[in-house]
């Protein structure tokens, strides 16, 4: 999740924090805390996903919380002096930490959060690792809270408030709407839905602006209820994405079990994080023994998904060889649907790797007919799925692209084998 929607929960949990356990720099402390868990990005084996201080790891942690908040607690207690509220300062740092657990926990990555007790990745998957609209939510509830902070500039601060919400609910979600009338004439397609959405956001974010203002809240006095609008809003919104996921696995179980698919594994991914129909717009994953099954689909509607079916290659002595060697012993290790897909060219063997639920490239191993490995590519899906030439591309210690081999001239296979299943 994105800083700026992990910092707004920490302020809104600071903000609806209760009067009489009340303590000074509190919102500081709780947004210092909310984005506390991502200082593992600084740290030397951020991106080892072996490393216990690994990017997601121990910071991303129950355990961690539990370890660091009472240590990170010291510091704003000795900072403002304040020898009572030193309890106070531990429950503010550890919600902040947990808020940004319960934001990063359903994103399509997961979290190791019961490390050490259990070392896997546990998954939810009901946002994307960054959710524009709980990033508009967050702008919104702070823009309100600085509006009203203080009475006599009000006015001011409102216009300037809905002017930026309007134009960036446009920005983010469309780039710039269509006008009125391409908008009207065009209403069937996808694209003006896009376009309305955000327009009606703005419209509706203006109203409960103007309607807070009409209830002359002052922040000072009344800021606890916009942490409670806050938190209020974050918890809609997680439970209408919790409410799709569910349905959306619903369906994907109804596929399985009409059509007896032996399921190894299951996910429902959102589809478009940056829409504003992305709760419901999900891409369906089965993994079974011989292959993949992918959909997109809808939790709304009585339409049946169509999924496309890719089958894993056969096993043969190359595809055995190719699957040795570290370079995809390690892709497959974070793989959660692997795909595997077997081509025989001129004098040359080619094994391709991938996984949609990553969706970020597919590992290629080019064999000779003594099982040599000639070469070894990462292949961008945007190339693997045209005709252009394949442009290798290193992975740093895994040594991945060296030998850079051409493209088979028939496409690749793992478009070419893809069949449909209703």
């Amino acid at each position: 999740m994105d800083p700026l929607t992990h910092g707004a929960a920490g302020a809104f949990i600071a903000w609806a924090w209760p009067q009489r356990w009340a303590v000074p720099k509190a919102a500081a402390t709780c947004v210092t805390a909310a984005l506390l868990p991502d200082a593992d990005m600084f740290l030397p084996d951020a991106f080892n996903p072996n490393a216990v201080l690994a990017h997601r790891g121990f910071t991303h942690t129950l355990f961690g919380i539990v370890v660091l908040a009472p240590l990170v607690a010291i510091v704003p207690w000795w900072l403002t002096k304040k020898r009572g509220g030193y309890w106070s300062f531990v429950a503010l740092v550890g919600l902040g930490m947990v808020s940004h657990l319960m934001l990063d926990l359903p994103t399509e990555l997961g979290l190791k959060i019961f490390w050490p007790f259990y070392r896997q990745h546990v998954y939810v998957e009901w946002l994307s690792g960054i959710d524009l609209s709980l990033f508009t939510i967050s702008v919104f509830v702070l823009l309100a809270a600085w509006t009203y902070a203080k009475p006599a500039k009000t006015v001011r601060r409102g216009v300037l408030s809905a002017s930026l919400l309007v134009f960036l609910c446009c920005w983010l979600y469309t780039g710039w709407p269509l006008f009125g009338g391409q908008l009207g004439a065009s209403l069937q397609t996808e694209e003006p839905v896009r376009s309305v959405y955000p327009l009606v956001l703005g419209a509706v974010l203006l109203v409960l602006l103007l309607a807070i203002g009409r209830a002359n809240w002052d922040f000072q006095e009344y800021h606890g209820r916009f942490g409670l609008l806050g938190l209020g809003a974050f918890t809609f919104y997680l439970v209408v994405c919790g409410m799709a996921h569910w349905a959306a696995l619903k369906r994907i179980e109804n596929f399985t079990r009409g059509h007896g698919v032996k399921v190894l594994a299951r996910a429902a991914t959102r589809l478009e994080p940056s829409s504003f129909m992305a709760p419901v717009r999900w891409t369906g994953l089965v993994l079974a023994p011989q292959g993949v099954f992918q959909a997109e689909l809808s939790p709304l509607g009585s339409e049946l998904p169509k999924f496309k079916f890719y089958p894993n290659a056969a096993e043969n002595e190359f595809v055995t060889r190719a699957r040795s060697i570290p370079e995809v012993q390690g892709y497959l290790a974070a793989a959660r649907f692997p795909i595997s897909c077997y081509d025989e060219g001129e004098k040359q063997h080619v094994v391709d790797f991938y996984d949609p639920w990553v969706g970020v490239g597919v590992v290629r191993v080019t064999l000779n007919e003594q099982r040599e490995v000639v070469g070894t590519q990462w292949i961008s899906v945007r190339e693997y799925a045209s005709d252009a030439p394949v442009s290798a591309v290193a992975m740093g210690n895994n040594g991945l692209a060296r030998n850079a081999v051409p493209r088979l001239q028939r496409g690749p296979c793992l478009l070419a084998i893809v069949q449909q299943t209703n």
